[in-house]
């Protein structure tokens, strides 16, 4: 670990949780050297406290240490304390303060935190859902299924101590589904580098081919592939029956869960490392279930899509959809130096510039808009505080400031802003 890096930490603390509040913890009750994690540039507010006790030890071993030696041997009664449960729900709450079961915990905090240790550990804790409902995400209506604030603080726990530590170091690095640091604005900027990288290497012969699984969380072996992997990795059998439980009863995997989120990354890992490792295809990307690939001519992009279709077999995903009664194949062949659109944005061939800009699509700006009204009617209600409301925004608007040919578009989210009495980091 770099002196950097701890720099960074010490003087930047930890803004949801003072870890003074912690310091009066003893270390040999809790070893927290089971809950490292590979820390990165930015680290999160867990992997900021994991580091603050342990740091000597963080640094000396690593991440392959960490999670061989000590995340695989965790027992269950060793998974879960009070303080771990109170942090992960001030993480969770944030944008959530306005919902009645939010408001009842955070009442409350370190009283139901100890509570929902006990029923954990007793065995009385059982994952409570609302209604399945349909959501608009990045332009895509989705089914979900939205847990009580209890069950996301418990699953937001079990992610970040068990399962991103474990999986997320098994992922390439373009693979930037759910991962720490990693999200849909790096996908976008690994997409839009590596097409002007191979319109360099291939020129206008080279091929984009785009896949997307059909059904992806549903049609995941949660109880064959997943479910083994899970007891390969955690020696106590109780973690992985803990792990799936947030599933019972659902096909695949619940959308919707945050304990699903890393699996189902990293569950396609395997054709990742086909692709990147074994035949060494450098312009290749995924985001959970769509996956970009460049290649030298219409030849290799052939070749590439039946060896695609053969390592999605042995998963048991399919790239085939129904629709009115005809089957169609979720595969597009782009020709390099043609626009197209990956994950709801626009990738735009400029054939003056002889290079690819990114156009963030239109529905999001429109997204935007309706969450700066909505955030100022939370406000007038009470229901959310100014400052939190603005943090959620410029979360928003963040991903359009780095893109190029977005100035309209940030005018327009501006002024909505302003009309409203926000003033936005733009």
């Amino acid at each position: 670990m770099s002196n950097n890096n701890a720099e960074y930490i010490e003087n930047d603390g930890i803004k949801e949780m003072d870890i003074s509040t912690i310091s009066t913890m003893d270390a040999k009750e809790v070893d927290y050297r089971n809950y490292t994690a590979p820390l990165p540039k930015h680290p999160n507010v867990f992997q900021k406290m994991i580091y603050q006790i342990d740091k000597e030890f963080f640094e000396e071993y690593g991440i392959t240490f960490a999670v061989e030696k000590y995340i695989r041997y965790i027992d269950f009664e060793d998974l879960f304390d009070t303080e771990l449960i109170v942090l992960a729900s001030q993480v969770a709450a944030a944008g959530f303060r306005h919902r009645t079961d939010t408001l009842w915990f955070m009442h409350s905090q370190w009283l139901n935190s100890k509570n929902l240790k006990d029923s954990i550990y007793n065995g009385t804790f059982k994952p409570k859902f609302y209604r399945k409902r349909n959501i608009t995400e990045r332009g895509k209506a989705r089914e979900i299924k939205p847990p009580h604030f209890e069950c996301k603080t418990v699953q937001k726990v079990g992610c970040n101590v068990l399962l991103r530590p474990t999986l997320e170091h098994r992922m390439i690095y373009h693979n930037n589904g759910s991962a720490t640091c990693r999200g849909t604005d790096k996908t976008y900027y690994d997409v839009l580098k590596h097409l002007n990288q191979a319109l360099k290497v291939y020129g206008k012969d080279g091929v984009i081919v785009i896949t997307d699984f059909t059904g992806y969380f549903a049609s995941i072996d949660r109880e064959g592939i997943l479910h083994d992997n899970y007891r390969k990795i955690f020696r106590d059998p109780r973690i992985a029956d803990f792990l799936i439980m947030f599933d019972d009863g659902e096909v695949g995997l619940t959308l919707g869960n945050e304990t699903s989120q890393i699996p189902a990354s990293a569950f396609a890992g395997p054709i990742d490392h086909y692709f990147k490792d074994r035949l060494r295809l450098k312009f290749y990307d995924r985001y959970m279930d769509d996956t970009e690939a460049i290649l030298k001519d219409m030849d290799d992009a052939d070749r590439y899509i039946r060896l695609y279709k053969k390592q999605a077999d042995k998963l048991g995903l399919s790239l085939v959809k129904q629709k009115d009664g005809r089957k169609k194949e979720k595969i597009q062949k782009i020709q390099l130096g043609q626009s197209f659109t990956f994950c709801k944005e626009q990738y735009i061939y400029s054939k003056k510039d002889g290079h690819y800009y990114m156009l963030p699509n239109a529905e999001r700006v429109r997204n935007i808009k309706h969450k700066i009204k909505a955030y100022r009617n939370h406000i007038l209600d009470g229901k959310m505080t100014e400052e939190e409301a603005i943090t959620l925004l410029n979360a928003m608007v963040k991903s359009f400031i780095i893109q190029p040919n977005t100035r309209k578009m940030m005018e327009e989210i501006k002024e909505t802003a302003l009309n409203n009495g926000f003033r936005l980091a733009i």
